[in-house]
């Protein structure tokens, strides 16, 4: 190697530990979440399971009042039957007006709102030209634009309030794309873009704030428990590490609003996962595609055997 690469490298490996180590001193920061949530109004979507259940749980343990909203009523009654002390609201968000719907419902309830977690979104997984021309519709819809339309609604208010916070729910796959989840891929790493412009937008000195998570794969009810059983084992074998909980990026979702991050990573080896993307991407895309075969074929194993179940 000459020695101009072999600087190169050594000043890129001097940089990304740097980087490391301010990310990682970040985020250990100690803050008060029970003096940042209580008694704040807050919204979250996709709120009756998964991340945003979690979140729920999370907002509720440090005082905020809750308004969970999802589009599953059954599974938001048996939320409110868990924690009574929180409002509810049944909505498909993925209709054109239901976001302007939803802060008019918020406002009228609480009278003002404070955060928005706009955490709903849906999973749909294997090769790209095997999806359905509805699927590839509803995972833009979902995924992307009610996204957009959540902040075109809401933005204006708190403009006009002079506060409050947007905090969205986006993927690792924004920076590390998989293959078991091209157009997933595409609409997390869009609302990354959409977010990061329009933080731009704002004032440098804005008071509002937008935060956006990049989990890692999630334990969540976006597909069958049996498979994450499953693809947690074969992971266990074939890697190190293990799957991300609701509970856990919920955790780090609230610890970085309250710190006012503008990008949240659940565990410090995620952004090892995002230079090794931008530094090496050649052992990246390896390491994704070993996942890539072990997640598609759990994912294969699994539903076969629910569909010879019925």
């Amino acid at each position: 190697m000459k020695s101009l690469e072999k600087g190169l490298l050594i000043a890129a490996a001097g940089a990304v530990g740097l980087l490391g180590y301010s990310l990682l001193k970040r985020q250990s920061r100690v803050v008060d979440l029970d003096s940042y949530y209580r008694d704040k109004v807050v919204v979250v979507t996709g709120g009756a399971s998964g991340i945003g259940k979690a979140i729920v749980q999370g907002l509720k343990f440090h005082g905020a009042k809750i308004l969970a909203v999802d589009l599953n009523r059954e599974a938001l009654e048996r939320l409110e039957d868990e924690i009574p002390e929180i409002s509810t609201y049944a909505i498909d968000l993925a209709h054109k007006m239901a976001p302007h719907q939803l802060l008019r419902e918020v406002v009228e309830t609480f009278g003002h709102v404070d955060l928005v977690f706009s955490n709903a979104g849906i999973l749909v997984a294997g090769p790209f030209l095997e999806m359905t021309d509805e699927e590839i519709e509803r995972l833009i819809k979902v995924n992307f634009a009610m996204q957009v339309r959540m902040t075109h609604a809401f933005l204006p208010y708190f403009i006009e309030r002079g506060a409050g916070v947007l905090a969205y729910t986006g993927s690792m796959s924004s920076y590390v794309p998989c293959s078991a989840f091209s157009l997933y891929t595409a609409t997390k790493g869009g609302l990354n873009s959409f977010v990061a412009a329009i933080r731009r937008e704002l004032p440098k000195r804005s008071p509002i704030q937008l935060t956006i998570i990049h989990p890692n794969v999630t334990r969540t009810n976006l597909t069958d428990r049996r498979f994450f059983d499953s693809l947690e084992a074969a992971i266990s074998r074939n890697f190190t590490g293990s799957l991300q909980s609701a509970e856990e990026v919920a955790s780090a979702f609230l610890k970085g609003v309250a710190r006012g991050d503008k990008e949240v990573l659940v565990r410090p080896s995620d952004w090892l996962l995002v230079w090794a993307e931008r530094l090496v991407p050649e052992l990246a895309e390896k390491e994704i595609r070993k996942l890539t075969k072990l997640y598609l074929r759990e994912h294969e194993m699994i539903f076969s055997e629910k569909m010879r179940e019925v």
